[in-house]
């Protein structure tokens, strides 16, 4: 595993082999993306770039792997002092988008404008159906 002891243990999404590779890794402006212009989650990037600072997972190109943020992401430090509610989600959900975002944006499988109108839709489909989730019935969500 590559989370400390004193992390939150979560189910990973992707295997931590693939999290070891070099084309996972990111930079700060492709982070920024994501936490600004994919997930409007702005305020918890300071928290974040904070912790990696600290644990010089940073390089001195701002190069990091995404298992470093993953591992920073999941922190109690991080869920301690970043900000609650941000876009009216818990910080736990808001930490499984960020993570699920990065992802696919590393394996190319969607961009960071294509990320945040799927999001977009989501939401105004939920508030549409006037609930939390969209269920998957016969190959079309309901």
């Amino acid at each position: 595993m590559i989370y400390e002891r004193e992390e939150i243990n979560i189910i990973g999404i992707i295997p931590d082999s693939e999290l070891e590779s070099e084309s996972m890794n990111t930079d700060t402006e492709e982070l920024k993306k994501i936490f600004y212009d994919a997930l409007c989650l702005g305020p918890m990037y300071d928290t974040l770039h904070k912790i990696l600072v600290e644990r010089n997972y940073l390089d001195f190109s701002n190069r990091i792997k995404c298992r470093d943020v993953v591992k920073a992401l999941n922190t109690n430090k991080f869920l301690s002092n970043c900000p609650n509610f941000v876009s009216s989600r818990e910080t736990l959900v808001n930490i499984k988008l960020i993570t699920a975002a990065l992802i696919i944006l590393k394996l190319n499988y969607l961009t960071v404008d294509t990320i945040r109108h799927a999001l977009n839709a989501f939401e105004l489909e939920c508030r549409r159906e006037k609930d939390d989730f969209l269920y998957l019935n016969n190959d079309k969500i309901h």
